[in-house]
C-alpha cells in the first residue's frame, strides 16, 4: 500500500504540472484539443489521488505500521470509525484528503463549466492545475503520508517487527462522533471555493462582460457556504460535548480561521446578488471572492504550520528544518503569489470592474447591502487582526501574545447588532424606484413591536435576580440587550410581514392556500437565514452573559445545588481498571448523578473520564465527556472534574446555561434557509 499511494502521488504531481502546460496551452491558442486533454489529466489526477486516500485508508485499517503516518494516529484497538477518519486526524493525511476533494471538484468544474461558459475554462483550468500542484508538491516532497516508519536503528520498519509493535494511537479528544463529521464538513466547504475563484479569475481575464457564469459561481459559493457553515456547527458542538468547560466558542485561532472565510463567502453571496440583479458592486464581488480564496489557504496555514498554538492545530514544526523549506514559510510563499498575482489582474483590468449602474438612494436595499458588505469585511478584518497580530508580535518581540474572548466580543457585538439592524433595513427597503415614504411606512408597526419588545425585555431581565445582578453593574451590556431585543422583534417583523405578502400575492393568483405557503417558502432562502440569524445571536448572548458554574466534591449518596436544582451522586461505575491498555481503546469511568427540583427527580446525567493509551503512557489527562440535559430554555451541563474511587467521591463542574439550544436551532435555520437558496427555482435555469 504504501508505495502504491506513494508513487500515485508522484504521478499526480506530474499530472498537475502537465495540466498546467496544456491549460496555457488552450488560454493562448485557444486549441480544442488542448482543453480536452485538460479534462482528461483533471480526471487522471482524481484516479490518482483516490488510489492515494484508499491506499493509506486500507493501512489505517489493517495496522500497517511500517507507515509513519499509521502509527502516529492509529492503534490496533482503535475502532473502525476512528481508523477511518484518521485519514484527516493529522496533517500529511487532511492535506492528501484535501487535494482530493480539490481534485473532485476540478474535473466537474470543468465537465460541467464547457456547456454553459466555454470560453472561461482555459484559464479557470489553468488556476485549478495550479492549486493541485501548490498541494501534490507538498505530499509529495514535504508531507508525504507514506513515508516508512523508522525502526531502532533509523532504517524502515521491516513488516515483521511492525506486526510486534502498537501505535500511538488517535488523539483522545478527535475520538467523538462529531470530529468524524466536522472536519470533512469543513475541507467540503473550504475547498469548493477554489473554483468560484478560478471562475472570477477567468471572468477578469477575458473580459467576459456576459452573465452567464453568475448562476454558477452562486452555486458552487453557495455550497461552499452551506457546507462550512454545517462544518462551524458541528465544530462547535464538538466543542460543547467534549471539552468539559461548558462552552462551544472561544475565538480559538484555529476556529477563527474557518470563521474568516465564512464571513467574506457571506458577503461575497450578497454582492454577486446585486451584481445579478443590479449590476453593483462587481469590484466588491471580485475582491471578496478571492479574499475568501486566500483566508481559506490562510487557514490552512495556520493549522498545519504550527505557527499558533491550539487544540485544532496540528503541532509545531521540526526547528531543525531550514527555514526556506519549512510548511509555513512554503504557504506564505503560495499566499504571496495569489495575493500579487490577484492584485496585478484587478490593475489590469481595473476599467472592467467599473459598476454597469449607479447605486441610486443609500437608503434603498442597495445602500443596505452596501453597509452589510462592510460591515461583514469590518467583522472580518478584526478577526483577521485578532488572529495574525499575535504571530508578527512574537516575531519581533519574542513575546507571546493572546487575543483572547474579551478582545473580539468587545468589536464583535456592536458590529453584530449593527449587522442586525442593516438586515431587517436592507430587507424592508424598496429598490432605488421607491421611495422614502414608502419605507418609512414599511416600518411603522416593525419599529413599534420592536420598541415594545425592548421595554418587555428589560423587564424580564430585571424579574430574573440572577441575571439583572450581572447586567446591574454595566449599563453597556444593558443596553446590548436591550437593542437584542428590539432589533429581534423589529427583524422578524420585517421578515414575517414580507412573507406573507409574498404568501397573499401567490394566492392571489392561484387561489390556492398550500401551494401559496410552498411557493412563498420556495424564494424565502434569505428570510429564512435572517431568522436563523436572530435566533443564533439569542442564544450566544444568553448563554455566554448568564451562564453559572458550580463546583463541588461529593461521596455517593450525597447531594448539592446548582441554583434551584439538587444534584445527587448515586453511584460510581467503572471499567475494569486493570484491563490491558493495548487490548482495549479505553477504559471509562463514569459518574450517575440524578437530577431533582423541590424533591422531583426528571432525570440522570452520567459524565465521564476516559483512559486511552495515549493518556496513560503519554502523559496527557483523561478526556472529558460531557453529560447535558436539554430542554428548550437552558442546559444542565455536567462534567467530572475529578474522582477516587477508593473513597466513593467526585468532583462534579456544573454548568447552567441558558437558552443554549437557541444557538442550535438558529445555526440549523440558517443551514436551511442556504439549502432553500441553492435549490433551483421553479422556472429558473
Amino acid at each position: 500500500m504504501r508505495l502504491l499511494g506513494l508513487y500515485s502521488l508522484y504521478f499526480a504531481h506530474a499530472l498537475a504540472l502537465w495540466g498546467v502546460v496544456v491549460a496555457v496551452l488552450s488560454v493562448f491558442r485557444r486549441d480544442e484539443r488542448a482543453l480536452k486533454s485538460a479534462e482528461r489529466t483533471a480526471a487522471s489526477i482524481l484516479a490518482l489521488t483516490s488510489v492515494a486516500a484508499l491506499s493509506l485508508v486500507i493501512a489505517l485499517v489493517r495496522d500497517d505500521f511500517t507507515i509513519r503516518y499509521v502509527y502516529e494516529y492509529s492503534r490496533r484497538a482503535q475502532p473502525l470509525i476512528y481508523k477511518l477518519t484518521a485519514l484527516w486526524g493529522g496533517m500529511d493525511g487532511s492535506l492528501l484528503f484535501w487535494e482530493w476533494i480539490l481534485s473532485l471538484y476540478a474535473l466537474l468544474a470543468l465537465k460541467l463549466g464547457r456547456a454553459k461558459m466555454e470560453k472561461l475554462i482555459p484559464f479557470s483550468s489553468l488556476v485549478l492545475f495550479l492549486i493541485q500542484g501548490f498541494f501534490l508538491f507538498l505530499l509529495s516532497f514535504r508531507t508525504n503520508p507514506f513515508d516508512p516508519m523508522a525502526g531502532p536503528d533509523g532504517s524502515p520498519l521491516s513488516r515483521m517487527l511492525a506486526a510486534t509493535i502498537d501505535g500511538s494511537g488517535l488523539n483522545p479528544l478527535l475520538q467523538n462522533f462529531y470530529m468524524a463529521v466536522h472536519p470533512p464538513l469543513l475541507y467540503l466547504g473550504l475547498v469548493a471555493f477554489a473554483v468560484p475563484f478560478a471562475l472570477v479569475l477567468a471572468v477578469l481575464f477575458e473580459r467576459d462582460h456576459g452573465t452567464s457564469w453568475m448562476p454558477v459561481v452562486r452555486s458552487w459559493s453557495l455550497f461552499s457556504w452551506i457546507t462550512l457553515g454545517l462544518g462551524i456547527i458541528f465544530g462547535s458542538y464538538w466543542a460543547y460535548i467534549e471539552l468539559g468547560w461548558g462552552g462551544y466558542w472561544a475565538w480559538d485561532p484555529v476556529e477563527n480561521a474557518s470563521l474568516l472565510p465564512w464571513l467574506t463567502g457571506t458577503a461575497f453571496l450578497h454582492s454577486l446578488y446585486m451584481e445579478r440583479k443590479r449590476g453593483l458592486f462587481r469590484k466588491w464581488s471580485f475582491f471578496l471572492v478571492s479574499a475568501t480564496f486566500i483566508l481559506t489557504i490562510y487557514g490552512t496555514y495556520l493549522t498545519r504550520s504550527g505557527v499558533l498554538q491550539s487544540v485544532h492545530s496540528f503541532g509545531q514544526e521540526d526547528p531543525s528544518i531550514p527555514w526556506y523549506m519549512r510548511l509555513g514559510t512554503i504557504f506564505l510563499f503560495f499566499m504571496a503569489m495569489i495575493l500579487f498575482t490577484t492584485i496585478d489582474l484587478f490593475i489590469a483590468r481595473r476599467e472592467f470592474m467599473k459598476p454597469r449602474a449607479e447605486l441610486g438612494s443609500a437608503s434603498g436595499r442597495e445602500g443596505m447591502v452596501l453597509y452589510s458588505l462592510m460591515l461583514f469585511s469590518l467583522f472580518a478584518a478584526v478577526v483577521f487582526y485578532g488572529v495574525t497580530s499575535p504571530i508578527f508580535y512574537r516575531m519581533f518581540t519574542g513575546v507571546e501574545l493572546f487575543n483572547g474572548p474579551e478582545f473580539y466580543n468587545a468589536k464583535a457585538v456592536p458590529v453584530t447588532l449593527m449587522l442586525l439592524l442593516v438586515m431587517a433595513l436592507g430587507t424592508a427597503a424598496p429598490w432605488k424606484k421607491g421611495g422614502q415614504g414608502e419605507l418609512k411606512k414599511a416600518l411603522m408597526l416593525p419599529a413599534l413591536a420592536g420598541l415594545v419588545c425592548a421595554a418587555a425585555g428589560t423587564i424580564l431581565l430585571y424579574s430574573r435576580r440572577e441575571w439583572w445582578q450581572v447586567l446591574s453593574g454595566s449599563p453597556k451590556a444593558l443596553f446590548y440587550f436591550a437593542a437584542l431585543f428590539a432589533l429581534s422583534a423589529f427583524s422578524f417583523s420585517v421578515i414575517g410581514g414580507r412573507f406573507l405578502r409574498k404568501v397573499r400575492e401567490e394566492k392571489a393568483r392561484t387561489g390556492r392556500t398550500a401551494s401559496s405557503l410552498a411557493s412563498a417558502l420556495r424564494v424565502s432562502g434569505g428570510n429564512i437565514v435572517h431568522a436563523g440569524v436572530i435566533i443564533f445571536c439569542i442564544g450566544v448572548a444568553f448563554s455566554s452573559m448568564f451562564q453559572q458554574n458550580f463546583q463541588e466534591e461529593v461521596k455517593i449518596g450525597e447531594s448539592f445545588k446548582a441554583g434551584n436544582i439538587t444534584l445527587t451522586l448515586s453511584k460510581l461505575d467503572h471499567d475494569d481498571l486493570d484491563a490491558d491498555i493495548s487490548k482495549v481503546n479505553d477504559i471509562r469511568i463514569r459518574a450517575i448523578v440524578d437530577l431533582s427540583t423541590d424533591g422531583r427527580r426528571f432525570g440522570t446525567l452520567v459524565p465521564m473520564r476516559v483512559h486511552y493509551k495515549n493518556t496513560i503512557s503519554g502523559g496527557q489527562p483523561p478526556a472529558y465527556e460531557a453529560a447535558i440535559r436539554t430542554s428548550l430554555f437552558r442546559d444542565v451541563y455536567a462534567v467530572m472534574s475529578g474522582f477516587d474511587i477508593d473513597k466513593g467521591t467526585a468532583v462534579l463542574t456544573v454548568f447552567i446555561n441558558p437558552l443554549v439550544a437557541f444557538l442550535w436551532i438558529g445555526g440549523l435555520f440558517i443551514i436551511l434557509g442556504g439549502f432553500v437558496a441553492f435549490l433551483p427555482r421553479r422556472g429558473a435555469p
